[in-house]
């Protein structure tokens, strides 16, 4: 991976903090203004696509408007001092952080793919946890319920084709989609009343009844990708627990009873005396103390609150869009690199200049056996615009030699006119004049540092866009690329 593309990485991971903050602040005030109720799945979850998808969407945008080809933007021009000298364009800034993004940035993504494994290890022993605890559970058998309402609603989800299975301990209940739909309850859970074992029984149906587990288990995985982001883990937290107020309704309209919420509550706050390690989500747990509450508090007085409507629909598609455009215009300008700086000269005054300028440097070719594999203007398959530049057969780590004497005004492995261009030199010589270098291995000079025609200055490569490892120099004249064949001697 390149220097520009990481670079462009590490902005995109800053940046999806600073727009999952933004639609997890965003998303709540607008449920408390629009008075939305907590369970509100869709609306959260929502929020929770609005918090992952820009970053990738914003990646994608740019990188689409970027052609494969090598980038024509103009390279360093010289500037008019204003008393006549011409002076070369240097790059100390991007000189300067180079050697810290060499390291930072490789130590940047180790890190981040290190911490998205480590999520995912998690989840996989979990996963192993749980298929351990199967191995162990049994087929719940009718007559171990306690009475003729959990007996009912298990044959109505045996006709469903949904097993109903138990484990020894005090654990949660909780809903499983594969190997096939079934209900894992704890030995301790059929103790319960009967109309109390028939609502935790529904609740846990719902959850298979709206795929709960499998968009768990999605969340889950893109959730490792964002290891580092809170507010996504947040945001996910809460569309777990609109879910679970829904199923809570659900298994309490199925009931109709007035004191079946009562008596879903006592479970509820049962189960959470006894509940231990990690289990995958379950009806009668939640990590978050405020969900806890919320909880108890419709299972006890209802839900009161509004169903999101259109309105709340537009501003979450509103905040999204912004959140993808903003990290999207981020993306381009640091692909964009620096802006190229304007020679403001006009023509007239290009022209006397030019008569006043000394015969064009004396070039030599940049490699000790150079032959030709591609030349200037070359159209191909490969190569859609004409090119830049002349192509000499090289091996990694042949001596590129300066073609005349100058100075180094860019050596950088991240050239602003683009990533294609991998490694670069470029020399100014005078007189208007400038050479480039580009898909090296690596160099030996600096910006700023006078060199000697056949002074060694780098070494050819194979990075950035090729088909194989080469040396590219283009040739400039007053800004304006010539064939480079035409001048060296």
């Amino acid at each position: 991976m390149s220097l520009p593309s990481t670079g462009l990485w590490m902005i995109s991971l800053a940046a999806s903090l600073l727009g999952a903050g933004l639609v997890w602040y965003g998303a709540q005030l607008l449920q408390r203004q629009l008075g939305l109720s907590h369970a509100s799945a869709r609306f959260w979850l929502g929020a929770w696509l609005c918090a992952v998808l820009p970053p990738l969407l914003a990646l994608m945008l740019p990188m689409q408007a970027t052609p494969l080809q090598e980038l024509s933007s103009a390279l360093p021009v010289a500037l008019d001092s204003g008393s006549g000298a011409l002076l070369p364009v240097q790059l100390p800034a991007l000189a300067a952080t180079e050697p810290l993004m060499a390291w930072l940035t490789p130590l940047l993504l180790t890190v981040h793919i290190a911490g998205a494994l480590l999520a995912l290890a998690r989840w996989a022993l979990a996963s192993r946890r749980l298929r351990a605890l199967l191995r162990y559970s049994q087929l719940l058998q009718t007559m171990q319920l306690p009475g003729p309402q959990s007996r009912q609603v298990m044959r109505e989800l045996q006709q469903k084709g949904v097993a109903l299975r138990f484990v020894a301990g005090n654990g949660t209940p909780f809903a499983l989609c594969r190997p096939q739909p079934q209900i894992i309850l704890p030995a301790a859970s059929l103790a319960l009343p009967d109309r109390t074992l028939r609502l935790v029984i529904a609740h846990e149906a719902a959850h298979l009844q709206r795929r709960d587990p499998q968009r768990a288990a999605l969340m889950r995985l893109v959730g490792a990708l964002y290891w580092f982001n809170p507010f996504v883990r947040h945001i996910a937290a809460r569309v777990q627990l609109a879910a679970e107020l829904q199923c809570d309704a659900r298994a309490l309209a199925e009931g109709g009873a007035s004191n079946d919420g009562r008596l879903l509550a006592h479970a509820y706050i049962q189960t959470l005396r006894h509940a231990t390690g990690e289990q995958p989500a379950s009806a009668l747990t939640h990590r978050d103390f405020g969900g806890h509450q919320v909880r108890l508090q419709h299972m006890l007085q209802g839900d009161a609150g509004r169903r999101p409507g259109i309105t709340s629909v537009l501003l979450l598609v509103a905040l999204g869009t912004a959140c993808t455009l903003g990290l999207a215009t981020v993306h381009a300008a640091a692909m964009a690199g620096p802006p190229s700086l304007p020679l403001p000269l006009p023509v007239t005054s290009v022209t006397v200049l030019e008569a006043a300028l000394p015969p064009a440097p004396s070039f030599a070719a940049p490699l000790s056996n150079a032959r030709v594999t591609s030349v200037f203007g070359h159209v191909s398959d490969f190569r859609q615009r004409a090119h830049r530049g002349t192509d000499f057969a090289a091996r990694r780590g042949t001596a590129v030699l300066a073609p005349a004497d100058g100075t180094v005004i860019a050596a950088t492995h991240a050239y602003p006119d683009g990533a294609n261009y991998g490694t670069v030199v470029v020399i100014d010589h005078g007189a208007g004049w400038q050479s480039l270098f580009a898909h090296l291995q690596d160099f030996a000079v600096q910006p700023g540092q006078r060199v000697r025609r056949g002074d060694p200055i780098a070494r050819s490569g194979n990075t950035g866009r090729t088909t194989g490892p080469h040396l590219h120099m283009e040739l400039l004249r007053n800004g304006t690329r010539v064939d480079p064949q035409d001048w060296l001697q």
